[in-house]
């Protein structure tokens, strides 16, 4: 199943690059990923990912709760 964990961050490509690279590091299969700027000092991300057995969204999620400058982490709904 693909879903997609949207989150909010206030260092823009930093944070993209933070974000990426910890889920490739604990070998989640990122199928997707975007960024938009709301403003000057914010921006959005949407991850999309392949959820595995034990890599799942609540997983990703977690992961990215660890990361300081990422906030308002929320999972959305997913298809088969």
């Amino acid at each position: 199943m693909v879903k997609k964990i949207y989150a909010s961050t206030e260092n823009g490509v930093h944070s993209l690059m933070n974000v990426v690279s910890t889920l490739r590091r604990k070998e989640f299969d990122v199928v997707g990923v975007s960024m938009d700027y709301v403003d000057d000092q914010k921006a959005e991300l949407c991850i999309t990912l392949r959820e595995k057995a034990k890599l799942n969204a609540e997983y990703a999620k977690y992961q990215l709760e660890k990361i300081i400058d990422i906030q308002n982490i929320m999972i959305g709904g997913g298809e088969q």
